[in-house]
């Protein structure tokens, strides 16, 4: 069977991290199945709300599709036989379903006003009753319909959920992450498919659309999870295909709630921005709910080809800053230098030498995660007056006479770190911890950064023989 997934945000804000996670997962499910066959990732918008959906959120999503490397073969600006792909311009085939639900009897004209409904969930709640919609409008005689549509009054329609269906039945399904579900119709209440402006709900277009564009795998967050019969009654009723379903585990944040805006999640482009790499961000998005027994950093094609469902766990998972810093160590490693300067440019500008900037990106790297952290290094490198702590000046009283004449000398004499290192050990005797940290601090000022051999070589030359000079005695 060849693998065919979706994503399909609503335009109404950026990507963040929890919905750009099932997009990664949904495109690496068709990277597995490419191997062996044509597997298919599409994206599709579904913009059905008319006041908050924004132009600019779908370019955003194009944008952060293509930063973080995931191709989509169908869709938004892609285009393909089932065309168009944003829900807005699909209504007419809407339309064309929920006038056949009607026909059949699998839906009904609810309407009910906002008061009317506060009332019943009132009078629900005080009897016991669950709140769920007492199918009242369904009761109506035709009479009566054609009588209020003729006059104009608004209505929403409503899917019959125990139509044609015996009073214990059950909607079941396996969800290829959960396991075997069971939902009784009988506590499903009858649900709104069409609201009344004509647009329709998530649980109409997201079902009619998946089957229409012969999606066979929705891959989707768990608190879909109750969404899923409902949508099953609907293709049921028009005798359309089902897709199966992956629910994936809910991504908790730090304060132990879903991963949100409002507990840390941040947009796709603004970590991008703040210089977080597109390889980190799918290495560990990737990893977050699913098991991978290789714990390198991949490619998403070498991310696709170890994607299997049953890696997928059941069980709810926790965003971790510290495993996200990780892959950007990783990712950082793997590059090269002028990529690194790349990366790191815009945030150091015109403070590092023209002659030395691959050798400054190289040198720094393993000590930062983010370009901005860049920049104390080009001031480590060259400013003029270095300021000490306490605690550094009482390390550098504490060191032998000559150790740093000795530093100074075999410097002015060509030598490099590895040499000064070898002739000061060779005439003090000292090692360890009392050797390296007294000339780090020296001539950095500080008491821990990239390797010292190749910060001397950044240096300029005057600033190296200042700065040792000025603690000879």
């Amino acid at each position: 069977m060849n693998i065919k997934t979706r994503f399909a945000p609503s335009p109404t804000g950026y990507i963040h991290l929890g919905n750009a996670r099932t997009a990664i997962i949904s495109a690496l499910a068709c990277r597995h199945n490419s191997a062996k066959e044509q597997g298919s990732f599409m994206l599709r918008i579904e913009d059905t709300d008319k006041e908050r959906s924004e132009n600019k959120f779908i370019e955003a999503v194009c944008e952060d599709f293509n930063s973080l490397g995931l191709k989509w073969q169908e869709g938004e600006r892609m285009g393909g036989e089932f065309a168009p792909y944003r829900q807005s311009q699909r209504l007419d085939i809407y339309q064309k379903y929920f006038d056949e639900l009607l026909c059949l009897g699998y839906a009904y004209r609810c309407f009910c006003t906002q008061d009317d409904l506060l009332k019943m969930r009132r009078e629900q709640k005080l009897s016991g009753m669950p709140p769920r919609y007492d199918g009242r409008c369904c009761r109506l005689d035709q009479e009566v319909i054609e009588q209020r549509v003729q006059d104009k009054q608004p209505f929403v329609l409503r899917f019959n959920t125990k139509f044609n269906h015996s009073p214990d039945a059950e909607i079941i399904f396996n969800d290829l992450v959960k396991g075997k579900q069971r939902f009784p119709r009988h506590e499903i209440g009858d649900f709104i498919i069409r609201k009344e402006d004509g647009m329709p709900t998530f649980f109409f277009s997201n079902a009619v659309d998946d089957s229409l564009m012969q999606v066979s795998h929705v891959l989707r967050g768990d608190d879909h999870l109750t969404n899923t019969p409902r949508q099953i009654m609907i293709l049921e009723a028009l005798q359309l295909p089902l897709p199966q379903y992956a629910h994936l585990a809910t991504v908790m944040g730090e304060d132990g709630t879903p991963l949100s805006k409002r507990n840390g999640s941040r947009s796709i482009r603004e970590l991008i921005s703040e210089g977080w790499l597109p390889l980190a961000i799918v290495n560990y998005l990737s990893r977050l709910g699913h098991y991978y027994a290789d714990d390198k950093l991949m490619s998403l094609e070498e991310l696709g080809a170890g994607f299997d469902f049953s890696n997928l766990g059941k069980s709810a998972t926790k965003f971790d800053w510290s495993l996200l810093s990780h892959w950007q160590r990783q990712a950082l490693m793997a590059m090269d230098e002028e990529s690194l300067w790349q990366w790191m440019s815009q945030a150091i500008g015109n403070k590092v030498a023209e002659k030395d900037k691959l050798q400054f990106a190289g040198s720094v790297s393993a000590n930062i995660l983010l370009p901005q952290e860049a920049v104390k290094y080009t001031q480590m490198i060259y400013q003029q007056d270095i300021d000490f702590t306490a605690a550094q000046l009482e390390i550098l009283q504490n060191v032998e006479d000559g150790f740093f004449a000795e530093a100074l000398t075999t410097y002015q004499q060509g030598g490099k770190f590895v040499d000064i290192i070898k002739n000061i050990q060779k005439r003090f005797g000292c090692k360890g911890k009392q050797l390296y940290q007294p000339l780090r601090i020296i001539l950095t000022g500080e008491n821990h950064g990239p390797e010292m051999a190749q910060l001397l070589e950044l240096i300029p030359k005057e600033l190296v023989v200042k700065r040792l000079q000025r603690w000879i005695r």
